[in-house]
């Protein structure tokens, strides 16, 4: 998602009184792709990284069991 939609999303989440503790924003430095496109790329964070498949289904794991 461009970034001034993920801006936009957020403000819409915290109108909506969405707890931001129950979502995730992930950046991903100087790529183009969108969603599932990001599955097998190193997420850039500080070492050490993980694949975005692994941050995505922590966060479901946490969020959804």
């Amino acid at each position: 998602m461009p970034p001034p939609q993920i801006t936009d999303m957020q403000c819409a989440l915290q109108i909506a009184g969405v707890d931001c503790n129950l979502y995730q924003v992930l950046t991903l430095v100087n790529n183009d792709k969108h969603a599932f496109a990001y599955w097998r790329d190193w997420d850039h964070s500080p070492p050490p990284q993980h694949r975005v498949s692994e941050d995505v289904i922590s966060f479901l794991d946490t969020y959804l069991k």
